[in-house]
Order: structure tokens, then C-alpha cells, then sequence
């Protein structure tokens, strides 16, 4: 249900520059000598965050999620960490009975949002220059709840060829607009 999940050398580095992934806190576990599960962790103050987790599809049912979850937990524990956050898809009602397992909650639903242009309407969007700026506004002004990698510090990563953009006291950060999907 989530997806999967394929990194080349430069797309991984620069998700874990941009989320602040801790390698060193990271896992890849191995089934029979081959990686067959991964487990991406970031660092913010007293918090962690899953940021990724993935096993392939020969390994499932041997435990390795709950692996993945249960040592980094113990550890953030010992090292003082105060929250230890992730996401699940609703439609993944496996994953999320495995975090409820794990002691994990519900704190609250992400949304998708869709926008669009109605016809004639005016351009009104305005292009800002450094996204840093947006990043900014946002951890000054939105939401204090904002998914992790939404909020003021999490878009701090974004640099060239991410673009900002305005429109009237609304702000949006594209990652990449020449790609062919915006995120």
C-alpha cells in the first residue's frame, strides 16, 4: 500500500540531506546476506522521526518491521529522546496495527490537497527567490502541528531548484518544478 521505493546514490543523499536522516541511527537489515529492510531515522532536539521504512516483499513475515522499530525506539529512549514520530497511509492497516503494537497513537490525519487555476483567472502567484524564505514564514507562522517534513525547519533543506511561491498572504514551496511530479 505504501509504495515502492526506489533510490539511486543521488536521490537518497539528497533526501537525507534535506531531512536531516541520521545514518548513524539508520538501519538496513540483511536477510541471508542481501538487504531486505531499511529504516531511516532524523533528529530534531529531544525528537526522532521514522522518516522511511521499507522490506522487500521476499522478506515479509519474518519480523524485520518489528526489528526495525524496536531497537531505534529503545535507543531514542536511552539517549533521552522525548517523542519519536512517523506516518502511516490509512490504507495500510497492517503498518498501522504493527505501530499500534509498538506503542504508537493516532495524533492526527494528513490531508491531500488539490488546487487549480479556474478559468480566466488572474496570475496571481508570485515567485520568491531563495525558498529559504518560505521555510522561514512557515515556522513562524503555520501551524505548530505540521508534519515534520512541512514544517519551517524541514523546508530549511530545500535549496535550488526548489521555488517559492506567493500568492496574497500564501506561501507554497515546490521542490522541483521541472520534474515531473510537484511535490
Amino acid at each position: 500500500v505504501g509504495g515502492s521505493v526506489a533510490f539511486d546514490e543521488a536521490r537518497l543523499a539528497g533526501l537525507v540531506a534535506r531531512q536531516g536522516i541520521d545514518l548513524g541511527l539508520s538501519r538496513v537489515l540483511l536477510a541471508d546476506g542481501v538487504p531486505a529492510a531499511f529504516g531511516l531515522v532524523a533528529r530534531r532536539g529531544s525528537s526522532a522521526r521514522l522518516m522511511a521504512m521499507g522490506v522487500v516483499p521476499a522478506a515479509r513475515g519474518r519480523g524485520l518491521a518489528g526489528r526495525l522499530l524496536g531497537a531505534p525506539l529503545a535507543e531514542a529512549g536511552a539517549r533521552g529522546e522525548r517523542r519519536y514520530l512517523l506516518e502511516v497511509l490509512e490504507q495500510n492497516p497492517s503498518a498501522a496495527a504493527l505501530y499500534r503494537k509498538h506503542g504508537f497513537g493516532t495524533l492526527g490525519r494528513l490531508v491531500g490537497l488539490e488546487g487549480f487555476d479556474p478559468p480566466g483567472a488572474p496570475a496571481l502567484l508570485e515567485e520568491q527567490p531563495d525558498p529559504a524564505e518560505v521555510a522561514w514564514l512557515v515556522a513562524r507562522h503555520g501551524d505548530p502541528d505540521l508534519p515534520w517534513q512541512l514544517d519551517g525547519v524541514g523546508l530549511l533543506g530545500f535549496g535550488p531548484p526548489a521555488l517559492g511561491l506567493r500568492c496574497g498572504p500564501s506561501y507554497a514551496l515546490l521542490s522541483d518544478p521541472r520534474g515531473p511530479q510537484l511535490q
